[in-house]
């Protein structure tokens, strides 16, 4: 009975293990997801940053020409 006792004990230590493992793994995972969310989420802001500054530079040098154009003689 006691060695049936001990077994039972024994087993349930190595699931509470095997538990404690998975949590960890399952917690690991999350945090790569979420890092990868971020960095996606980050590069398309830099990219949707660069696109923005680029084209106000050109709508700024198209503003440019524009002005000499006008103010060439007739």
């Amino acid at each position: 009975m006691r060695t049936h006792a001990n077994a039972m004990a024994s087993r349930a230590h190595r699931q509470v293990a095997n538990l404690r493992v998975a949590t960890a793994n399952l917690t690991a995972s999350t945090s790569r997801i979420s890092d990868v969310d971020l960095a996606s989420a980050l590069s398309t802001l830099t990219r949707t940053k660069i696109l923005s500054r680029a084209g106000t530079k050109v709508l700024s040098r198209a503003d440019a020409v524009q002005q000499r154009v006008l103010s060439l003689p007739d």
